[in-house]
């Protein structure tokens, strides 16, 4: 009975007692777990038509492989994501502040001391790697075009001259020539050897002198007579290191370009030996002070024979760097590029020479020929000069740029280049001045660096309760006699137009802080019309003494003006 109604029900397909089987989803199946499972087949093909058991699932390797698949997947797209923002950052850094002048610290490059004063005008140099003002510019297309003007400039005052000698068919042309540069240069393998004496001489005086104080100096702080020594010594090697190379110039007479050639390395030298000096001994004296922060020379009877402790001194390499870097304020490291561009010095060198070329055209067919027989033909008054003057003054405007873009650019770019010096802020954007203040720190900066570090600091420090005006005269004029005194030498005579236009007028100019676009154009036309008219009055007086004789024949006939008292003779009937 119990067995038929069995068979009945499950003939019917009714079992009450027997439970549905349950269903296995596999891990394709299971939406919870779907997009692991994509990850996952991506990272491994042959695993396509894997479905694991729940079993296969709680397995740790399984785990572990998933999240190493998807930490794989995030970190790859997070690199992604990276390099797209940093693709992007640096297309705009290149199209809107790719040109550092667009930067407001591209040329900052002092900031306030860090030594504790009571002027709140000490600042120092700061050296970090940029271009030129003009490299930066050159970029441009549009002020690229300035360059390729100057050059047909170039161009057409050499093909005129050239086309003019020819024509004339006049040997005296090609003998003026060849005497200009003959007389010009002459005793120039004297400068030579005068320049390696100089160079010896700097490189060794100074920092052994240096090394010899620090190394040996007793420990009390204060000065010393032992300073004192020291510092007469350098002074005296100082003066003679002036007074040398000037009898050695009197003895060979040399030409004018081989005199400027002695007396600008020889400033130069001293502005170096001094910077090295200045700096070294600051340095060394914050060690004397305080010398427990400081180790000891490593010898137990350094304490007691009072010498200081010594950690630090000036490398020779540092220095010997400092010798022939286009620089002047001293530092144990400067800012250096990876390589040497040697294209990019030979086209300055290249653009140097051409800016040379273009001085000489302008001086020898304007202001050498207008004033070639002056004081031996005919009367020169003053309405002659206000006439040659406003001719004068674009040529001198020419002058100018060429001696700005051959010094100050292509000459100073060509070594730094060659030295992989970095810092090539030599100048700053001077045309763009709108007082005489500002015209003055922008026009040469490695000369300007000099003066605010060694000589307006220094007073600063010494006087700080003197006014700020003062001390500003009192670089103007240090900076104007220097000058005189080169074009002095050079020259053959004193005839001081530079100190001056420096002093005279330059200073009164200097103090005025009124800024406004119309002032700057007054300022392009007093350089126009002041170099004009320097060099106007300069080649006066150098034709005035080899046309007339001398005035005085003692050697006080070197400051005695010959062109205020040359008259051309008049012949008796």
């Amino acid at each position: 009975m119990g067995t038929t109604q069995a068979a009945v029900e499950e003939e019917s397909g009714v079992v009450r007692s027997r439970k549905p089987p349950k269903t296995v989803h596999t891990l394709s199946e299971n939406p919870l777990l779907a997009d692991s499972t994509a990850s996952l087949s991506e990272s491994n093909e042959d695993s396509l038509n894997w479905s694991p058991s729940i079993n296969q699932f709680r397995n740790a390797a399984f785990w572990t492989e998933l999240v190493e698949t998807t930490r794989s997947k995030l970190v790859q797209q997070f690199d992604e994501q990276l390099q797209q923002g940093l693709s992007e950052l640096i297309t705009k850094a290149n199209t809107e502040s790719g040109n550092l002048l667009a930067d407001s610290e591209y040329m900052n490059d002092k900031r306030p001391a860090v030594e504790k004063t009571s002027s709140k005008h000490l600042r120092e140099k700061v050296y970090r790697r940029r271009d030129s003002v003009l490299t930066e510019l050159f970029r441009i297309s549009h002020i690229r075009t300035v360059l390729h003007i100057f050059l047909a400039v170039l161009f057409l005052f050499s093909t005129n001259t050239l086309f003019n000698d020819l024509l004339q068919n006049d040997k005296q042309v090609y003998a003026y020539h060849l005497d200009f540069f003959r007389s010009a240069f002459a005793g120039f393998t004297q400068v030579v050897q005068c320049w390696l004496m100089m160079k010896i001489a700097t490189i060794l005086i100074p920092y052994l002198g240096f090394m010899a104080w620090f190394t040996t100096r007793p420990f009390p702080r204060t000065p010393v007579l032992f300073d004192w020594l020291y510092l007469t010594a350098y002074i005296s090697y100082q003066i003679g290191f002036i007074l040398l190379p000037l009898k050695f110039i009197t003895s060979y007479h040399l030409g004018a370009a081989s005199r400027a050639v002695v007396v600008f390395e020889q400033v130069r030298m001293v502005l170096k030996s001094h910077a090295f000096v200045r700096t070294c001994i600051g340095e060394g004296i914050s060690y004397l002070k305080a010398p427990d922060q400081h180790s000891s020379r490593g010898d137990t009877s350094a304490s007691q024979m009072n010498y200081p402790p010594i950690r630090w001194h000036p490398h020779f390499s540092s220095y010997l760097y400092f010798l022939f870097a286009p620089v002047l304020v001293y530092r144990e490291s400067y800012p250096r590029t990876q390589n040497i561009r040697w294209s990019y010095v030979a086209t300055n060198l290249l653009l140097t020479w051409g800016c040379v070329l273009l001085i000489y055209y302008v001086l020898a067919r304007s202001f050498f020929v207008e004033f070639v027989n002056f004081g031996s033909t005919h009367e020169y008054g003053f309405r002659e000069h206000i006439l040659d003057l406003t001719i004068n003054s674009l040529n001198g405007g020419l002058v100018m740029f060429g001696v700005f873009f051959a010094s100050l650019h292509s000459w100073f770019n060509a070594f730094a280049e060659m030295l992989r010096f970095g810092d090539r802020l030599f100048y700053k954007d001077w045309w763009n001045a709108t007082t005489y203040s500002g015209f003055y720190r922008s026009w040469n900066v490695v000369v300007h660096d000099w003066l605010h570090s060694y000589i307006y600091n220094d007073i600063q420090r010494l006087f700080p309760r003197l006014q700020r005006t003062f001390v500003v005269g009192t670089v103007i004029i240090l900076s104007a006699v220097v000058h005189e005194y080169i074009l002095s030498v050079a020259l053959g005579f004193c005839y001081p137009v530079l100190f001056a236009f420096y002093v005279i007028l330059g200073y009164p100019l200097f103090c005025i802080r009124a800024s406004s676009r119309p002032f700057n154009v007054m300022l392009w036309i007093s350089q126009f019309v002041g170099w004009g008219e320097m060099i106007s009055l300069y080649t006066m007086e150098w034709y005035a003494r080899k046309n007339c004789p001398p005035v005085l024949d003692s050697w006080l006939n070197f400051f005695v003006p010959q062109s205020w008292i040359c008259r051309p003779a008049v012949s008796s009937v």
